[in-house]
């Protein structure tokens, strides 16, 4: 972290709180961050049609997200009681799937939990448990037909909350437990904080939300400015000031600040490659080892030469002969068939067809290096007609 700080122009956060966190902690000046509302889309500004859900005729209390056991939707249900007594036509909507990590390793226990508390409350009649992922239209619908949006979190360290932003950016009236997002978006009357798992204290503000129409229009009214705010285009906006800032200020501190290195702060390194020596011993077939004295000591090729690597050297193909020339006595040498180079097969000092021009010279610690290893060369036995005639293809 201290590193990213150190080379970033501008840090960006999406909460006072997580401002505050960069200061205290990590020492960082205020003025290097902008703070950039979480985004939410334009489309969720407006009245829905709860006919579309099934739910006409009803007050609608919606939270929606992935679930798992730190989102104490269990304290909801549990001040469904309290609240049905006095608003029968409420309807409670759990919308979102479980959460990938809590469905790996407890299944559908959580799910499961809040069913069973609804059915031994007896509200299980008001209750909808939609069990997937929503398309962003799809949520869309569901928010905007909400009456009353929930966000009973247990952790009350959580510096964002998506869902809360996208409700309060949505106009609606929120009641949430007081963890370090909500406190700060919800303030100024934007929302209402109730005690973390205290499902009395939540019964009660949603009575009297739904009880007084003019204080939740109030509330809803609060939210929808805030929200306008944190709608996609403005908060592209506020990224691009921030970017043009940060570039400003890079290019600034280039023109104005030098500072020379000292050797100690210069960062260690390795002197630059040089692959010269190993270009003098390879060619577009392979690497050559060394020739010393007239002999070769031994060729390495590649495939293309139709040669099979053997431990002891190469190994040939049935009936095939192969030449290496040495540049030093000008004198070619035959290979056996495992293709171990040799004096026995001298062929003599006649200058070979073709021979002569593929050859280049280099020296490493006074010994020639073969640069060409020719093949398919065929040498008639002695008394053959043209025992002196040598046919060379190079490879």
């Amino acid at each position: 972290m201290d590193e990213i700080i150190r080379r970033s122009e501008r840090l960006v956060v999406m909460s006072a709180h997580g401002a505050t966190l960069l200061h205290e902690v990590y020492g960082v000046d205020a003025a290097k961050v902008d703070m950039i509302p979480h985004g939410i889309p334009e489309v969720m500004f407006g009245e829905g049609d709860k006919d579309r859900l099934g739910v006409a005729g009803k007050q609608v209390i919606l939270t929606f997200g992935l679930l798992s056991p730190d989102k104490g939707i269990e304290y909801v249900i549990d001040a469904m009681p309290a609240i049905l007594e006095r608003h029968p036509d409420t309807v409670y909507i759990v919308l979102g799937a479980t959460h990938p990590h809590v469905l790996a390793h407890a299944g559908e226990s959580y799910r499961l939990m809040l069913e069973a508390r609804a059915q031994a409350l007896g509200v299980d009649g008001s209750m909808i448990f939609h069990n997937r992922f929503v398309s962003q239209a799809e949520l869309g619908e569901f928010l905007t037909a909400a009456d009353l949006y929930v966000t009973p979190y247990l952790n009350a360290e959580q510096s964002t909350s998506g869902t809360l932003a996208y409700a309060v950016g949505a106009g609606k009236a929120v009641i949430s437990t007081p963890y370090q997002y909500a406190t700060e978006l919800l303030a100024d009357g934007r929302g209402v904080i109730v005690p973390v798992r205290d499902a009395g204290a939540i019964a009660r503000e949603v009575i009297e939300l739904l009880d007084d129409g003019v204080r939740m229009a109030t509330v809803r009214q609060c939210a929808a400015s805030y929200g306008r705010e944190m709608s996609w285009p403005a908060v592209a906006r506020l990224h691009v000031a921030s970017l043009e800032h940060a570039a400003s200020s890079h290019a600034h501190r280039r023109r104005n600040v030098f500072r020379a290195r000292t050797l100690a702060e210069r960062p260690a390194s390795l002197p630059e490659l040089s692959l010269d020596h190993l270009q003098c011993i390879t060619d577009d077939t392979g690497v050559l080892q060394h020739a010393s004295s007239g002999k070769a000591q031994q060729i390495r090729t590649s495939h293309r030469l139709k040669l099979n690597q053997y431990r002891g050297g190469l190994e040939t193909e049935p009936g095939r002969r192969h030449a290496v020339f040495c540049e030093r006595s000008q004198e070619p040498f035959i290979c056996g068939r495992r293709g171990r180079p040799s004096l026995a097969r001298k062929i003599g000092d006649r200058q070979l067809s073709g021979v002569g021009q593929p050859m280049i010279r280099g020296c490493i610690d006074d010994k020639l290096v073969l640069k060409k290893f020719l093949d398919n060369v065929f040498v008639r036995e002695p008394g053959d007609a043209a025992e002196d005639q040598v046919q060379v293809s190079l490879a």
